[in-house]
């Protein structure tokens, strides 16, 4: 299965790193040849004390060597050590504006985009630069102006909510009592039923939104208190029986720690909530006879939750914006076409203010595995 695991994004610039080592490599290159030319001489040198230059044809070389003149010998180790200086600090001097670069390209790739480069350069390596900070600049506008608009988004939802719930509720009221009625007939009663199913979804729909526009604050509004979570999978498990038996998916549980109390500093509401989202969409998004298995471990300082289907999986292109809030893949809504696309970003929001972590594992047609991780409570 393909891992949707929520850790720190791997920066896909680190390898580019290596390419540096290629612009290195010219300093090394020039060192290598003022070495060469110190060979040379010493080489000239040796020729002319062994007499091998002293025939008519060799006359040029001889003249070359009384230019150069028998002195030079001594001075070729400060040669070398000079040739070797110059190429350290050559490659120091080309190299650093671009490791600044890759560095702060890293730094991008992983979500840091108020990053500048310092450079008073002048040449085309600080133009160069000129032209990534102008960009960078323009990428901190951009993500900018989409919060803005992330921001109004939320504010509109909100209101529109507000708005709906109000009606909806007094629709449902009045359904109701309409439903009261002893004497209604048959083809009436049929009728209100399927406008109370409606009328259900729509204000489970509304409560759904204000929530979510409650996650831009997060920790607002969280109660936290020793909770025991197997009692509070149960009770999530049992407010799915009623689908599961419509679509003939079985549901088993199977906690491996084999006690009947496990008590966490927990919201329930919140993280009731994380687990009947993640139980619904394993039974709403499998198939016919399909199976759901939940199992739940326990290590040194946290437990595991772990949420198996053989459902139809999360598409690879999809896969890192599962947790975006109103997304829904595309198999998802072909399956089910009714939603809101804003359990799982409210089931991820819960699980990291507990101090959790959320991650999946899936393969299209195949299915997923949602796995949640919750700290023990220090011991004292």
């Amino acid at each position: 299965m393909e891992s949707g695991e929520q850790k720190k994004p791997r920066s896909e610039l680190k390898p580019y790193f290596h390419r540096v080592s290629f612009i290195e490599s010219i300093g090394v290159k020039i060192f290598f040849m003022l070495l060469c030319f110190s060979l040379v001489v010493v080489i000239i040198v040796i020729g002319y004390f062994s007499g091998f230059f002293e025939s008519e044809k060799n006359q040029l070389l001889q003249e070359v060597l009384k230019f150069l003149n028998i002195e030079l010998v001594p001075v070729l180790p400060v040669i070398i050590i000079l040739s070797a200086l110059m190429a350290f600090f050559l490659s120091r001097y080309v190299t650093k504006p671009i490791r600044d670069a890759m560095q702060a390209l890293t730094s991008v790739s992983e979500g840091q985009t108020h990053v500048d480069i310092a450079s008073t350069r002048q040449d085309e390596l600080g133009n160069l630069i000129l032209i990534l900070n102008a960009t960078l600049r323009k990428l901190r506008e951009a993500q900018q102006h989409a919060e803005d608009v992330s921001d109004m988004k939320s504010n509109f939802v909100t209101v529109a909510a507000h708005q709906l719930r109000t009606p909806s509720t007094g629709v449902k009221w009045a359904l109701d009592i309409l439903a009261q009625d002893q004497n209604m007939s048959t083809d009436s009663r049929n009728l209100i039923d399927q406008s109370k199913v409606a009328v259900n979804q729509i204000v489970t729909i509304v409560n759904d939104l204000l929530n979510s526009a409650k996650e831009d604050n997060p920790i607002d509004g969280y109660s936290f208190k020793p909770i025991n979570i197997i009692e509070l999978i149960n009770a999530s498990i049992a407010g799915e029986t009623l689908r599961a038996r419509e679509k003939n998916v079985q549901i088993a549980f199977h906690n491996t720690t084999y006690e009947q109390e496990i008590m966490l500093n927990l919201d329930k509401s919140k993280i009731g909530m994380a687990l009947t989202n993640l139980f619904d969409n394993a039974v709403r998004y499998n198939r016919p006879n399909g199976f759901v298995e939940i199992t739940l471990t326990k290590d040194t300082d946290t437990v595991d939750i772990s949420i198996k289907d053989n459902g139809i999986g999360i598409p690879p292109n999809e896969q890192g914006r599962i947790f975006s809030q109103f997304y829904r893949a595309a198999n998802a809504v072909s399956a089910e076409p009714n939603g809101s696309g804003i359990g799982l970003f409210m089931t991820k929001n819960a699980v990291e203010q507990h101090q959790g972590k959320i991650w999946f594992e899936t393969e299209e047609g195949v299915g997923t595995v949602f796995h949640i991780v919750l700290p023990l409570p220090a011991k004292a």
